[in-house]
């Protein structure tokens, strides 16, 4: 198989994507707060897949628990997110991808702008037309 031949790229391309799904949906990212009293972990689509709360938090109004826990799953969302970036540049990075997703955008906004909306038709009775709006939008 040459580097040219396009059945071997796209075997290769498909391989890759396939590898990257799987590192991405692995990813799973801490993140705490109140100095490790609340402890979130996510997974790569920002879905908590374990919360850990200290016990002392009792003591807490329950406005600063839920606080500490938003503060905690951010800080965790954020890691994940860079991880996915990470794990997803070399993909990126490819031409064939490159080309793939360029031709796909391109074909769908092709696509987006061909479309015809149907228009409304009105008979000639005063139910049926549009209500008027003056300059300012009223």
């Amino acid at each position: 198989m040459s580097d040219t031949d396009p059945d071997a790229a796209l075997e290769r391309m498909m391989a890759k994507v396939a590898a990257t799904q799987e590192e991405l949906a692995r990813v799973r990212s801490n993140g705490e707060a109140l100095g490790g009293q609340v402890r979130v972990t996510v997974d790569i689509d920002g879905r908590i897949t374990d919360l850990v709360l200290d016990p002392a938090l009792h003591a807490l109004h329950l406005s600063d628990v839920a606080a500490a826990i938003t503060a905690a799953h951010t800080t965790a969302l954020t890691w994940a997110r860079a991880a996915a970036s990470e794990i997803q540049r070399d993909l990126h990075e490819d031409p064939y991808v490159a080309a793939i997703a360029h031709r796909t955008a391109t074909a769908g906004l092709r696509k987006m702008f061909a479309r015809k909306e149907p228009r409304a038709t009105y008979t000639d009775t005063e139910e049926s037309h549009p209500p008027q709006v003056s300059e300012s939008g009223w």
